[in-house]
């Protein structure tokens, strides 16, 4: 069993927006979501959960402080991120309390070999890459050991679930497309619908009949699309920067390339393409039964004729739990990012000096507690990264049976 999830909070003084430096806040993915209002949104400075109308911030520092980590929502409504030590599990409501489970099923990782998050029914799977050798494992994040476990050669990119099985793919040192699931795994090795080979060939979404790549080559990004199992691979749109996507939208697809919504050729959708002129889109998924897209610091739901917010990263309070791991990340990234007021009190003419008290001896002569003595405040968290890791390699095979049918 397993589910997507979210989390938030409020623990210093939230303001209307106090434009600070640093990165710019901004939604990145849906994890989990019950309805048109997302329930969890991973952010590029930790991840929100819904609480009634605003949400709660879960900060990096519970997961090793990586700010955008993988992290992906389960069926059930269960998220999992890669922390820098452990994979962790966390519902909804024990996310708000800042309580995160390292899975004893993945035991401890190292976030600089994990390369791909998916998850199934009752199963993530998690790809680990040491030199040309990747490691499939598969298990219930809660449970005590991996279900199931299978090593191939190269470097794989990126995962997917597709509904009925899991899709693995990279480039190196040669394209070669996995599918895993019930019955025996199959790889198939196309070649690249052009001149040149790929840097990174990532599965993005899947239809019924087709599976969509994304490619990074020597000229940009590329869509591929292929029909016939990974067997063969068909060029649908190339850009220069960048590519979020594809995604499923009114009968269509539609992928975000270069910032504007495009769509298939072969599968264009039945709606007003002009809806999103002149926007500028930043993600694109489907989550639930719904579409969504981010710009700037808002998420929208794409619907069929008008773009509908369904969640601003101005719509987070701050941590809902009692940590000071979080009031830290809170205090640094929220002010990074202009959602917290760090600035002093507005002291009224009225108020006593704040020099003037004999008893203190922490003022300077404008009057003003030195930030670090101010009540109240805390540090700023610095920011962590992960670390190396290895892994051994094993000959291709599976150490275990697979199905995706628990027994």
């Amino acid at each position: 069993m397993c589910r997507w999830l979210p989390a938030l909070a409020v623990v210093v003084t939230c303001a209307s927006p106090v434009w600070a430096h640093g990165p710019a806040p901004t939604p990145l993915r849906v994890l989990t979501t019950s309805g048109e209002i997302p329930d969890v949104v991973l952010t590029n400075i930790g991840i929100a959960v819904r609480t009634g109308e605003s949400y709660a911030y879960v900060c990096p520092s519970l997961w090793g402080g990586l700010e955008t980590p993988l992290a992906v929502g389960q069926p059930a409504g269960e998220f999992v991120v890669v922390g820098t030590d452990a994979i962790h599990v966390a519902t909804q409501a024990n996310a708000r309390s800042c309580s995160l489970t390292a899975s004893p099923a993945f035991g401890p990782v190292d976030s600089s070999s994990i390369v791909a998050l998916a998850s199934g029914p009752d199963l993530t799977v998690i790809a680990r890459v040491e030199g040309d050798q990747t490691s499939l494992i598969a298990a219930d994040p809660l449970a005590g050991a991996p279900f199931a476990s299978y090593e191939m050669a190269g470097r794989a990119d990126g995962a997917l679930w597709t509904g009925a099985e899991f899709i693995v793919s990279g480039a190196r040192p040669e394209l070669a497309i996995h599918r895993v699931g019930d019955g025996d795994p199959t790889t198939a090795r196309p070649t690249a619908p052009g001149p040149g080979s790929p840097q990174r060939l990532t599965p993005r979404y899947a239809t019924a009949s087709s599976v969509y790549f994304s490619a990074i080559t020597d000229d940009g990004v590329e869509l591929w699309r292929s029909e016939d199992r990974g067997a063969t691979l068909v060029r649908v749109l190339s850009g220069e920067l960048s590519l979020h996507g594809p995604a499923a939208w009114c009968g269509g697809v539609i992928a975000v390339l270069d910032g504007a919504i495009v769509a298939d050729p072969e599968a264009p959708p039945l709606c007003d393409m002009e809806l999103f002129s002149g926007r500028r889109f930043q993600c694109l998924q489907n989550a639930g039964s719904f579409t969504y897209a981010c710009e700037n610091r808002v998420l929208y739901s794409l619907r069929d004729a008008e773009i509908q917010p369904v969640f601003e990263v101005q719509d987070i309070d701050g941590p809902a739990c009692p940590d000071a791991r979080c009031d830290r990340d809170w205090l640094h990234f929220g002010a990074e990012a202009g959602l917290v007021d760090t600035s002093p009190p507005d002291v009224g003419p009225d108020a006593p000096d704040a020099g003037s008290d004999p008893g203190s001896d922490t003022t300077t002569d404008t009057g003003v507690v030195p930030d670090a003595a101010q009540p109240g405040d805390v540090a700023p968290a610095g920011r962590t990264g992960g670390s190396g890791c290895s892994l051994r390699g094993a000959a291709s095979g599976w150490t275990s049976g697979w199905s995706w049918r628990r027994r």
